[in-house]
């Protein structure tokens, strides 16, 4: 009978253990996780054709140079932009079209007018969302749970990875399209 109640209390206490480390994990580890998207299968691709692309300023002007928070595209005006990525539109306002791909992640595309999708809609990778309002088009990934930015161009399919290079290498850019992976907000 005694060794039946020593077996009890060590269940106990490791189920116990169990509930405790799981809370610990949950709210405190995961909160904490900088490991940034930690989903690697997110692929993008460019949100404009390549020969809307211009070559007039700079073309591409990089990630985190100048602090800028995404991978900016000098195109011509009224440009058509394309959804970089399929998800469900979660804001559609001062000319930004949100993406959210998975909880806290979002990607957005901005300056864009004449949008044709609406908050709440599920969209395609590669579907025509608007127009460009301006000459430069900005990609953003936004990691709301992390509260940080990732460069874009490290999610890019490689078609679209190779016309950046290209472009950045006709502007004779020294540097890379991610002067930085992150950048805290």
């Amino acid at each position: 009978m005694d060794s039946s109640r020593n077996k009890t209390v060590v269940l106990f206490l490791l189920m116990g253990a169990t509930v405790i480390f799981s809370i610990l994990y949950v709210f405190v580890i995961l909160p904490n996780n900088k490991s940034t998207l930690g989903s690697s299968d997110i692929l993008l691709e460019l949100p404009v054709q390549k020969w809307n692309i211009r070559y007039s300023e700079y073309g591409i002007l990089p990630f985190c140079k100048d602090d800028n928070t995404s991978l900016t595209f000098e195109v011509g005006p009224d440009t058509t932009v394309f959804s970089s990525v399929s998800g469900i539109v979660s804001s559609v306002k001062d000319n930004i079209i949100t993406v959210e791909v998975s909880p806290g992640i979002y990607v957005e595309h901005f300056p864009v007018s004449n949008y044709n999708v609406f908050e709440n809609d599920y969209i395609t990778k590669g579907q025509s969302i608007g127009k460009v309002d301006g000459e430069y088009l900005n990609l953003r990934i936004n990691v709301q749970k992390n509260e940080l930015y990732e460069c874009p161009y490290n999610f890019l399919n490689t078609f679209g990875k190779s016309i950046v290079d290209e472009v950045l290498e006709l502007v004779e850019y020294e540097g890379n399209a991610c002067e930085c992976a992150i950048l805290n907000y």
